[in-house]
């Protein structure tokens, strides 16, 4: 799914577009409203490593990378979205997690697949 959103490149599918999804359940709104976050650092990330969304192949770059535009947060929908008052733990036999959106919001899951290329 990564993927395929990050080779999305037309102006619809940039992350500033992503709807929001709001709903009455709050441990899935923040879930949710992280997620879309962390969908933003990563892709981020992955703009400072040379990579553009719009790139056939990764591999044999001998190129300086053009320039790009910069992801944002579908704001302001994603940062009113509060922390959980109760730890949440996506997946406890994971024993890893590093500062992110859904750890700053009090939920407990690992974003490492966000960051393959």
């Amino acid at each position: 799914m990564m993927e395929y959103f990050w080779r999305q490149s037309s102006p619809r599918w940039a992350t500033a577009n992503v709807p929001d999804p709001e709903c009455e359940d709050l441990e899935q709104y923040a879930v949710m409203a992280s997620l879309a976050e962390v969908l933003v650092e990563s892709f981020i990330w992955r703009l400072e490593l040379g990579l553009r969304r719009n790139d056939k192949s990764i591999m044999n770059r001998t190129l300086d990378p053009p320039p790009f535009v910069l992801e944002i947060c579908p704001p302001p929908r994603t940062a009113k979205v509060p922390h959980l008052e109760e730890k949440l733990v996506m997946h406890p036999e994971e024993d890893e997690y590093f500062d992110s959106p859904l750890h700053r919001r009090n939920i407990f899951m690992s974003t490492g697949w966000f960051y393959t290329v």
